[in-house]
Formats: C-alpha cells, structure tokens, sequence
C-alpha cells in the first residue's frame, strides 16, 4: 500500500516554492510528487506523500515535463534538490515534529 497523508500535504501549501530554477512563481505552492521508480512512482500511481517537495504551479509544470524540455536528470536533480531545502523548512519551522514530546 502506498503511504498517503492529506495533512502532509496541507503542509506544504503553506510553504513558499523551494525551486531555485529560473521560473515565474505565481501563488501558493503546491505538493510535486517524485516522478522516479526509485522514488515509488508506478505506471498508474504518485510516489508515497513524503516524497514530495513545496513548488508553485510554474516550477511544477517544469518538473513534470509540461514546460522547459529538460532531461530526465534535469528534471531529477531539481527535484531532489527542492524536496531537500522542503523537508528543511518544515524541521526548522516545526511544521513537521518526529516526537511533539521532545519538541
């Protein structure tokens, strides 16, 4: 079974677009999922909930290959390099909290 969790996802519309790609960021952020099979993508199905990174709709449409003809490891590698700096901004903004007791 495929890990989903709505409210994981809420959390990152509430974070700012973590692209660093030149893009016209226009809005709220939205969830982009991992594309890789590594990642847990399949035929007909999105990676698991906590494989994704905060984007504005401009920087998903590049990540998924609607927008600026990049290559598989383009497309890759600014992905990885948003769901790092994402992952980041909900640790250090206790969006995101492993055990509340320590928090």
């Amino acid at each position: 079974m495929t890990y989903r969790n709505r409210a994981h996802l809420d959390l990152l519309h509430d974070c700012p677009c973590m692209c660093d790609f030149p893009h016209e960021c226009r809005g709220l952020s939205e969830p982009m999922h991992d594309n890789s099979l590594a990642g847990g993508r399949g035929a007909s199905f999105k990676a698991p909930d906590w494989r994704t990174a905060a984007g504005c709709n401009d920087a998903h449409n590049y990540i998924d290959g609607r927008k600026g003809g990049w290559t598989k490891d383009q497309k890759r590698s600014e992905w990885e390099r948003a769901h790092i700096k994402t992952m980041n901004w909900l640790f250090e903004n206790r969006k995101l909290v492993v055990n509340k007791e320590a928090a």
